[in-house]
């Protein structure tokens, strides 16, 4: 993989792991916690650096999207998130906990 190939590649995941983030009304701030590392070094991971490996399973599992779709781009089915964030919760959520709209 060339320099030009692989910052590409960092630059495309880096945007995937904010959008899917942003896609669940979740904060970098409450993702960091909910991952267990601290908010500067997860801002670092959707701007320039890529999410390690040991990250990545939770990161899917919270977000709700599969490892191929996250790395490569390719999206094949999205569940639904682990989290939602600020108070929106799912149907199924509020069954769970006895919540009503």
């Amino acid at each position: 993989m060339s320099e030009s190939e692989e910052f590409i590649f960092n630059n495309e995941y880096c945007g995937r792991v904010k959008r899917f983030r942003q896609e669940t009304n979740m904060s970098a701030a409450q993702m960091a916690t909910l991952l267990s590392i601290p908010p500067e070094r997860y801002r670092k991971y959707e701007s320039r650096s890529p999410l390690p490996p040991y990250l990545v399973g939770k990161f899917c599992q919270i977000v709700g999207c599969d490892l191929e779709h996250l790395l490569l781009g390719k999206p094949r089915s999205r569940v639904k998130p682990m989290i939602v964030a600020r108070g929106d919760a799912t149907p199924s959520q509020k069954k769970k906990t006895g919540t009503s709209e």
